[in-house]
């Protein structure tokens, strides 16, 4: 008869069609292939909802973390999310110190959607950033391409 493996290889269980499980326990196997597309369609299904869902304010930074953690792959929903933060709840999610990564972002999404038709907010949002503790640790151990991303800004504001 035809061998099935369950992790591939040939034969029908290998490249994709379901087969009875050969145990006789009522489970399906089916091929690598098929696994992998069912894992990629279920994620696309949970980021499809997720991107649904409305973008709630983080109410520490744990939610930011989880939060950013979702939107930070997409360029756009990273800076609509940074740009929903009121300036004064920086210090409630970044208490000790802020990420390199959420700060380049900060600083992008100041560059981007604050200026220059909006340098109040970006007034403000950048005071958030140089009254959290450790900044200027956190802008010491910036790569240099994001030193001189803040450098300019400073420059642009004024």
């Amino acid at each position: 008869g035809k061998s099935s493996s369950p992790g591939g290889g040939g034969g029908e269980g290998g490249g994709g069609v379901p087969i009875a499980d050969p145990a006789g326990k009522g489970h399906i196997v089916i091929g690598m292939e098929d696994a992998i597309t069912i894992a990629r369609e279920a994620r696309e299904a949970v980021q499809a909802k997720l991107d649904k869902e409305p973008m709630q304010l983080p109410a520490n930074s744990i939610e930011f973390e989880r939060l950013w953690k979702r939107v930070r792959s997409s360029k756009d929903k990273a800076t609509e999310f940074l740009a929903s933060i009121p300036p004064s709840k920086l210090p409630t999610y970044f208490k000790s110190d802020i990420d390199d990564e959420v700060l380049s972002a900060l600083i992008g999404c100041i560059n981007t959607v604050y200026l220059p038709s909006r340098l109040p907010e970006a007034l403000e949002l950048l005071s958030g950033l140089l009254s959290l503790p450790r900044f200027s640790i956190a802008v010491k151990l910036m790569s240099k391409r994001d030193r001189e991303a803040l450098g300019g800004l400073i420059s642009r504001i004024e």
